[in-house]
């Protein structure tokens, strides 16, 4: 298991911070699929306060296109998940509580209707045999973020479908400056 990365995620209070449905994957497929994102709750996760839902078990079924007009948006339409939203779940739990969700499930946050900041610890790991399919990286650093096992030269090859996550617009930052893009929003 290879740690990848991890990010502070701070939903600001009565804010315009809503997280369009997207899948990670869009953001950086591998090799293989076998990855994933730990959450901690650093506050309470209530209904109100834009806690991140998610739709069980859909790791398992379509890859979706995070592209709008030929641009990396990075959210998919809301439009063409039809019935599955109606299965989605909010990650509610109190303070030092964790959530956990496969590179390719399906995942958003409404905005923050309180007057309190929530913020959300995230964690990703991978299998050491995933690698980036178009991502650049040195070796040495990569390894060193072996948790268990060993290093190898190696990927396993699954045959996942995958769309890069280019172009981008020229002042893409982060996951809002990407979504901005989107047509059909969730609020």
């Amino acid at each position: 298991m290879r740690f990848d990365h991890s990010k502070l995620n701070f939903k600001p209070p009565n804010s315009d911070a809503a997280i369009q449905w997207h899948q990670d994957w869009g953001f950086y497929p591998h090799t293989n699929d076998d990855m994933l994102a730990v959450g901690v709750m650093i506050e309470d996760c209530t209904p109100d306060n834009g806690p991140m839902m998610v739709i069980p078990g859909s790791h398992r079924g379509v890859v979706y296109n995070h592209h709008e007009n030929g641009i990396f948006a990075g959210g998919i339409n809301p439009d063409e998940l039809g019935d599955l939203l109606g299965e989605a779940i909010d990650c509610t739990a109190p303070a030092g509580s964790i959530s956990i969700h496969h590179v390719r499930t399906l995942h958003a946050s409404r905005n923050n209707a309180t007057d309190s900041t929530r913020p959300l610890l995230l964690y990703s790991y991978m299998a050491v045999d995933a690698f980036p399919v178009f991502d650049h990286y040195e070796i040495e650093e990569f390894d060193s973020r072996i948790i268990r096992g060993a290093p190898t030269v190696v990927g396993r090859m699954e045959n996942l479908p995958f769309r890069i996550s280019q172009p981008r617009t020229r002042d893409s930052d982060s996951i809002f400056d990407d979504q901005r893009s989107l047509s059909n929003r969730i609020g």
